[in-house]
């Protein structure tokens, strides 16, 4: 909150809940369809967008370790219906 002289808490709140992760990353846009469109132009689109993946499977494999593995996994709403896989994912 100093680096950024933020002094309202409701800001950094606001911050943290609606301006970071893949808007935060890309400076663009919250919704993997857009950086998926631009991500080979954008560096920063790419980067969000492999970073999510990254922390999907970091998640999914820290899970279905600790779950002795998984029979299925599903992906619901709109990364289940509308996102491709992502190289290395």
């Amino acid at each position: 909150m100093r680096k950024l002289k933020i002094t309202n808490f409701d800001d950094i709140i606001t911050m943290l809940n609606q301006r970071s992760g893949l808007l935060g990353i890309s400076e663009l846009s919250a919704d993997q369809r857009d950086l998926e469109a631009i991500e080979d132009e954008d560096p920063l689109a790419k980067l969000a967008l492999d970073i999510y993946a990254n922390r999907v499977a970091k998640y999914v494999g820290s899970y279905a370790a600790l779950m002795n593995g998984v029979d299925v996994l599903v992906f619901t709403a709109g990364v289940g219906e509308n996102a491709g896989a992502r190289q290395g994912s």
